[in-house]
């Protein structure tokens, strides 16, 4: 290319022909020039397109497998949240129901000392009335008919109103008829006798409350007389009242709590 313009530039200067292959000769080298530049811009471009689509499929599949494991992290979290959410639930029934169990056999448990407790503290007063009736130092049957069912004798009828026992019944009275109610499961008049006396005889003030007991128990202390002696002026006419309360003939109490 370049011995063929130097041979058109060693040509006589007024020669058109070698003028006119001198612009021929610069127009080819414009266009080759051109086109060359041209093929590299489309090859920059095809290689630009071709990167920047390389790297927008590699960001797509970036972000796919990102929202995928996200995806499987959320799943994952939300069956272990449930799965936790159930053992616990599950942990807190049986430890809810172990707990009642245990409960219940604990309250089983203490109503069966109580009852052991309360019969023991029966047999205390029963023994110590009779220990003190043998001795001739109260006159303990005196106070109880001993026909059934019981009753007052003329004295317990003379205590009765001396100590005033008809005003404390009726002053405790809702208190005492709930009592009953909420202890004695049964329509029986002997069982109702029966809870009636004990409570009576071992822990008075549950009926008549604890201030009208220790006048009570001052008394008893001046006459010298235990003072479960004086039980029956109140679980009579305690039991009379509540039977009558729930039409029970209290002919059918039969005689628990003879030994008061």
């Amino acid at each position: 290319m370049f011995e063929l313009i130097a041979e058109i530039l060693r040509s006589p200067a007024g020669s058109f022909a070698s003028a006119f292959a001198l612009v021929g000769v610069v127009v080819y080298l414009v266009h080759w020039v051109t086109k060359k530049i041209t093929e590299i811009r489309i090859s920059n471009e095809k290689t630009e397109a071709s990167v920047e689509g390389t790297y927008n499929r590699i960001n797509a599949a970036i972000e796919g497998t990102y929202n995928r494991i996200n995806t499987t992290i959320e799943s994952v979290s939300k069956r272990l949240d449930s799965r936790i959410d159930s053992v616990s639930k599950q942990l807190d029934s049986r430890i809810d129901s172990v707990s009642k169990r245990l409960d219940s056999r604990i309250d089983k448990v203490d109503e069966h000392i109580y009852g052991i407790h309360k019969e023991l503290s029966v047999m205390n007063a029963s023994l110590a009335l009779k220990h003190e009736s043998a001795h001739g130092r109260v006159r303990g049957q005196e106070v109880v008919q001993r026909r059934s069912p019981m009753s007052l004798t003329e004295l317990g009828e003379k205590l009765y109103a001396d100590f005033g026992a008809g005003e404390m019944i009726d002053k405790n009275w809702d208190k005492i008829a709930e009592n009953i109610e909420t202890n004695v499961h049964s329509q029986n008049a002997y069982d109702i006798q029966k809870y009636i006396f004990e409570t009576a005889l071992v822990s008075l003030e549950t009926f008549i409350g604890k201030s009208n007991v220790e006048k009570m128990k001052l008394l008893a202390y001046t006459d010298g007389n235990p003072l479960a002696y004086y039980a029956p002026v109140f679980w009579i006419p305690i039991r009379d009242r509540y039977l009558k309360l729930k039409g029970i003939n209290v002919a059918e109490a039969g005689s628990a709590g003879h030994s008061a």
